[in-house]
Order: C-alpha cells, then structure tokens, then sequence
C-alpha cells in the first residue's frame, strides 16, 4: 500500500515518549530524510543493497545502474 506511511498511527505506539516526539519533530520539520521516511507514504517498489545498507535508507529501486537487476526480481 504505497500511498500510506511506514509509520501509520498505532495508538499504543503513540503511548510512548519517543514515538510522540519523533512525530512533533517531523510536523516541524527538524529529522534528517533518513529519520524523516517513517514518517512519509512508501516508494511504489523498493530496492536496497543490504550489504551496504542494512537500514534500507537508500532506494535503489529507481537508479539506472539497478534496473537490470530489479526487473530479474520481478
């Protein structure tokens, strides 16, 4: 469901100190993108090279370089 958030409202999350503060700080824009994408609706497709990023921070699903690879997956 791409066009919801990674972070939908759960209200036992919202329960907690650092879920509250985490949304205070993105409705004021202070997260770093990389904090930020919790807070934002997902990619349509996603690919990441666990290897190098474990966090799967960077998607590479839309990077030239990745698409032979990419369409293989599908």
């Amino acid at each position: 469901m791409p066009h919801k958030i990674y972070g939908q409202h759960i209200d036992y999350m919202f329960q907690t100190p650092t879920t509250r503060v985490w949304k205070q700080l993105h409705d004021e824009s202070k997260l770093t993108p990389a904090q930020d994408i919790f807070c934002n609706t997902k990619a349509p497709e996603e690919l990441y090279d666990l290897q190098s990023d474990p966090d799967e921070i960077n998607n590479l699903a839309a990077s030239r370089a990745h698409q032979e690879f990419k369409t293989r997956l599908r």
